[in-house]
This record gives C-alpha cells, sequence and structure tokens, in this order.
C-alpha cells in the first residue's frame, strides 16, 4: 500500500534484480565494463603490499569468470550478473596467529584504500558465535576450538554488492595431516594465502532497463524467494 493510502499491485516475477540482493547496492556497484580495471588495480596494490612486507608472489589459479543469474528468485528473469575473480594465490604464509592478524590488517590497509570494507573473521563473526551447527563442522575440520590453532582462517570484506574473501592456510598445522593430503589432492599449496574478488551487479547496457523495471518496486520489502531457480 502506498503512502497515500491507495493499494499497489506488483507481480515480483516482473522484478529485474533478486530476491537476495539489494537493488541499490547493485546499481551502486561497478559495471561489467569497469569491474576488471577495478580489480586490477586493487590486486596491484594487494600484490605489492605482500612482496615488499612479507616478500610472497603470488599469481591466479583457476579462472575468472562471469556469471548472468538464472533468475530472480521468483519465477521471472534477472537482469543482474556476477563476476568472481581467480583465486590469486601467494604459496606460503607468515608462521603463528599474531602474524596471521598483522597480514589480515595489511590486506585491510589497502581495502580500505580502495573503498572496500573492513575483514572479518569467519570465527569472530556474530553469525558463527550464533551457530552451533556450524561451530561444529569447523571443529571437526580443523580438529580445535581454539582459534590460534586453527590451520585455516577465512575471512571477508563487503561494500554493497562487492565481497573479498581472503584465505589463510597453514596444512602443516593439522596433526592429522588429513588437511595435507586434501589439499594435495587438488594441487593446491599446503600453506597458502589465497585472495578473491566478486560483485554483483548490472551490465552498462541494461541499467535503464533495470531502474525502469525496478521503479513500481521502490519502497516496498522484498519477500522469500519462491523459486531456487
Amino acid at each position: 500500500m502506498e503512502s497515500s493510502g491507495e493499494k499497489r499491485t506488483v507481480y515480483w516475477e516482473d522484478h529485474p534484480g533478486d530476491a537476495s540482493t539489494d537493488d541499490e547496492d547493485v546499481l551502486a556497484a561497478p559495471t561489467p565494463e569497469e569491474v576488471e580495471e577495478r580489480q586490477s588495480q586493487l590486486f596491484d596494490d594487494l600484490g605489492k603490499m605482500l612482496r615488499e612486507d612479507y616478500g610472497l608472489v603470488w599469481g591466479p589459479r583457476g579462472e575468472s569468470g562471469w556469471y548472468d543469474f538464472p533468475g530472480n528468485g521468483y519465477g521471472g528473469e534477472s537482469l543482474l550478473a556476477t563476476y568472481n575473480s581467480a583465486a590469486w594465490t601467494a604459496e606460503d604464509v607468515p608462521e603463528g596467529p599474531d602474524a596471521w592478524r598483522e597480514l589480515l590488517h595489511a590486506v585491510d590497509a589497502v581495502l580500505i584504500e580502495h573503498e572496500l570494507g573492513g575483514l572479518v573473521l569467519f570465527h569472530e563473526s556474530s553469525l558463527y558465535a550464533e551457530d552451533e551447527a556450524w561451530q561444529g563442522e569447523e571443529f571437526e575440520r580443523l580438529g580445535t576450538n581454539d582459534p590460534d590453532q586453527f590451520w585455516e582462517w577465512t575471512a571477508e570484506s563487503s561494500n554493497g554488492s562487492q565481497w573479498v574473501s581472503v584465505v589463510l592456510t597453514d596444512a602443516s598445522k593439522d596433526p592429522s595431516g588429513e588437511a595435507a593430503e586434501s589439499l594435495r589432492e587438488i594441487d593446491w599449496p599446503e600453506r597458502s594465502v589465497q585472495i578473491d574478488y566478486g560483485v554483483t551487479t548490472v551490465r552498462q547496457g541494461q541499467r535503464e532497463e533495470f531502474q525502469r523495471a525496478v521503479q513500481p518496486f521502490d519502497g516496498l520489502a522484498k519477500p522469500a524467494g519462491t523459486h531456487s531457480d
């Protein structure tokens, strides 16, 4: 219902975005035409910091790519597209939890320079603190409840519909040897710093179409999605 008291009928299958994605965030995000240059500048600065401060040399593992949304979550089509970078990886990592925290602070400083949000460690997040099942899964995977003894830390930064993921790994900290074996099976280094960048956005040539299509839904709270797409 409008603030004037008049009723408004909308059909969510006509929404051009996605049930779980904020419309203003995707319009504020860099367009696909801008994304790869933005990522290149960000990773150049991260690579320089890793090289100069830690003696680490990194490069991409895997491939980057664009993925169009298969649907909007309500049974209709979506104009959104998501970019996932390759996993830029250095095949070593500083020793010990204090050094890991220092490294994350250094990454943080670069992200803030690029107007991205600060990193939050998964095991220090409110979601982790409130989710006993997640804690149990991590105990089974990592073999301890003490984060300083974890063989892997994962942290994430977000700003609207952009995100950066950082994974620090030292499989030698797993006394069972299972972590090292699992990494060897996928040809992944047993000690590494891995950083990925991603964004969900709207292509430049479709932004006006998106803005027109989303206008009838302005001010309405999105219902939960009805389709898994």
